[in-house]
């Protein structure tokens, strides 16, 4: 009789002490497994959000190096435009004076 008291208690304690181990070995995985998830997560969305503002960034540098590079070539291209009208109209004037000065002088 004491000996299967004794045998059904050791059996219910290791069976028990398994079931505890057992489950906090399941609560801890579940947990790991959820923080390691969490982990992966928030890491790539820092990478990602990284990775657009970098993205966003050059665009925007590439867009206004464009827009100032055009900037410039446009208003270079009518300031010589400018100078050259200036620089015909001043030789038609001075030729266009000269042919009168000769024309009244003849």
């Amino acid at each position: 009789m004491h000996l299967l008291v004794y045998t059904v208690t050791c059996t219910y304690i290791y069976l028990y002490i398994q079931l505890l181990v057992h489950t906090f070995t399941c609560v801890y995985s579940y947990l790991y497994m959820h923080l390691l998830v969490y982990t992966v997560t928030c890491t790539y969305s820092y990478l990602y959000m990284h990775l657009l503002v970098y993205t966003v960034t050059c665009t925007y540098s590439y867009l206004y190096m464009h827009l100032l590079v055009y900037t410039v070539t446009c208003t270079y291209i009518y300031l010589y435009i400018q100078l050259l009208v200036h620089a015909f109209t001043c030789i038609y004037s001075y030729l266009y004076m000269h042919l009168l000065v000769y024309t009244v002088t003849c």
